[in-house]
């Protein structure tokens, strides 16, 4: 049956979407149930069984055990995984393993499902289980450390001997990184992306539940979760379009739909900040965009976003990866007569909303419903200079240009490397940020500064230390069916030109990327200019006729069409934002 259309989700809507994932992944695995097919590595090959798992354990716990046969198929899985003579069996654990990623969500699953899976196991297939949830020694110091506790805290539920004091470190360490309005970094540094959906807003609740079933002695700290989750999707929600599909930045952007799971959590926890009825709504809109949109074959997502693409991938993908998705499932938990589950509707919010955790500012136009989001804060990855963090702007609608060389959203030198940012603010309808670059053997620093007025983007920028370095202001990379706009509005460069690159083949097709050249007069250059996406692009290209700008020490006014001056701050450095690490670090258990 297909679930590739609704007018609006019900549970029974989601549970068979959750059904037709669940035979995609049997019918692509092996006669086991316990690896998919192929000849890749093992802890390869069980990673879409293990998180189709999770999918099933959902579909199977919010029935009340009520489908025999997915719970046969639920046990049989571990029992081939557990058998240490059997062909389909699972790897054991590693230090900083995928094994241990995919470890959570089978006890995230055995805890749901205890019942009807756990306590019918054969018991040395049990004791197997619980000593092949013993993790690794280290992992790395981001959303890692999480799963590493999650899976002790479950030994630790089965009575089995672990180290407490290390998995409460583990909730520690994540405190180390909360940025404010519910946002979490993803380890040191300024890495601010969707991971706060699907891991930093689940695992906690998780944790919780596992160490202290009774939520007594955690009660507090359960309560300072779910504040920060509430605050977290009064933002959040802000970053979804009307037809579901949500700004594109940040890695792991192919688990689509699991960016749901927050709030449905939200909903189990009783701290959500939307109107009844609305997780559904936004549900049925995000699951349709992606599973309508190409993303579904033969039961199986694929490695991209509307269809296969190499270009939003990361080193760790795998063919099962994108069965993280599973996690948006998490709703199947609740009854039909849920409040969540009543009739309503989804809308974009259009009016500019200050993220000041991550440093973001997000709006949306009402004619054409498209999320822009202006980043000044999140630069990902502390040695890696990825256009998925560190670009100015991302939305809904655009993926940012992977051409070797092209720079979308901001002025940067052409053939520069950005080091990552040095500060960053956002205020009501504008934000600033000061990025270091390094370019022709030297460092140079570029304060730049956006104000959004009519959906569309005023820029100015001062670049210092540039001195024969040419540069590049930079639009939209937009595919071609959406109209943008790039116009000068004040420069003092020696030259100025235009050219434009397109992209023939991106994950949401064609796209093309302009770009205003500049050549500084001597050791700094000041630029200004208009930026329009979609239905904005008219208005930015009437804002660069109209609009003038007087420079002043620190930022700009810009007067506006209607005489209104607006003065632009750049961003001012923050001991918080120096150099970030080089390197990846890691977190020891033992």
């Amino acid at each position: 049956m297909s679930v590739r259309k609704a007018d609006r989700v019900t549970r029974e809507y989601m549970a068979r979407a959750a059904d037709e994932l669940i035979a995609g992944v049997q019918r692509h695995s092996t006669p086991s149930g316990a690896l998919m097919e192929g000849d890749g590595p093992s802890a390869d090959r069980m990673e879409g069984v293990a998180r189709v798992v999770l999918l099933a354990a959902l579909r199977l716990a919010g029935s009340g055990g009520g489908d025999p046969r997915l719970a046969a198929w639920l046990r049989g899985v571990l029992d081939a995984a557990m058998d240490p003579t059997h062909p389909d069996r699972w790897p054991p654990q590693t230090d900083h393993g995928q094994t241990t990623v995919e470890a959570t969500a089978v006890a995230v699953a055995l805890h749901l499902t205890r019942p009807w899976v756990l306590e019918q196991l054969a018991p040395a297939t049990r004791r197997r289980l619980l000593d092949w949830l013993e993790s690794g020694h280290w992992c790395a110091d981001n959303n890692h450390v999480l799963f590493g506790a999650l899976c002790q805290a479950f030994r630790h539920r089965e009575g089995e001997p672990v180290d407490e004091a290390a998995i409460w470190a583990a909730l520690d360490r994540i405190e180390e990184w909360y940025v404010g309005d519910g946002w979490y970094s993803d380890g040191e540094g300024r890495r601010v992306d969707h991971y706060n959906a699907w891991t930093f807003h689940l695992y906690p609740f998780w944790l919780l539940d596992l160490m202290d079933p009774d939520g007594v002695r955690t009660a507090p700290r359960r309560e300072l979760y779910r504040r920060r989750l509430r605050a977290f999707l009064e933002g959040y929600r802000r970053l979804f379009s009307p037809e579901g599909s949500f700004v594109a930045m940040g890695r792991s952007l192919i688990y689509r739909f699991g960016v749901l799971a927050p709030f449905w959590m939200a909903e189990i926890e009783g701290c959500s900040p939307l109107a009844p009825g609305e997780a559904a709504a936004l549900t049925s809109r995000c699951t349709e965009f992606f599973m309508a949109g190409g993303a579904l074959e033969d039961g199986m997502l694929n490695l991209g976003w509307l269809g296969p693409h190499a270009s939003i991938l990361q080193s760790y993908n795998r063919p099962g990866s994108p069965l993280w998705a599973a996690k948006g499932f998490l709703g199947l938990l609740l009854p039909d007569a849920h409040p969540a589950w009543a009739e309503s509707e989804w809308a974009a919010a259009e009016e500019p909303w200050a993220h000041s955790g991550p440093a973001w500012l997000t709006w949306a136009h009402r004619e054409d419903g498209i999320v822009r989001l202006l980043n000044m804060g999140s630069d990902g990855h502390p040695a890696v200079d990825d256009p998925l963090y560190r670009r100015a702007a991302y939305s809904s609608a655009t993926l940012p240009c992977f051409d070797e060389g092209l720079v979308d959203q901001g002025i940067a030198p052409i053939g520069g490397r950005h080091l990552g940012r040095a500060a960053g603010v956002v205020r009501p309808d504008s934000g600033a940020q000061r990025v270091r670059w390094l370019a022709g053997g030297r460092e140079c620093t570029v304060d730049h500064a956006v104000l959004v007025v009519a959906g569309a983007e005023i820029h100015v920028a001062r670049c210092r230390d540039v001195v024969a370095l040419p540069l590049a202001v930079a639009g939209w990379h937009a595919p071609t069916p959406i109209p943008s706009a790039l116009e000068l509005i004040d420069t003092d460069a020696s030259t100025v030109g235009r050219d434009a690159h397109d992209s023939p083949d991106t994950a949401l097709g064609p796209a093309r990327l302009e770009r205003i050249l500049l050549t500084p007069r001597g050791n700094e250059l000041r630029a200004a200019w208009a930026t329009g996406l979609g239905a904005a692009a008219d208005a930015a290209r009437e804002l660069a006729s109209a609009v003038r700008v007087t420079w002043r020490d620190g930022g700009a006014d810009v007067v506006l069409p209607d005489g209104t001056v607006r003065a632009i701050a750049f961003a001012t450095p923050h001991p918080d934002w120096g150099p970030a690490t080089r390197a990846q670090r890691v977190h020891r258990w033992t």
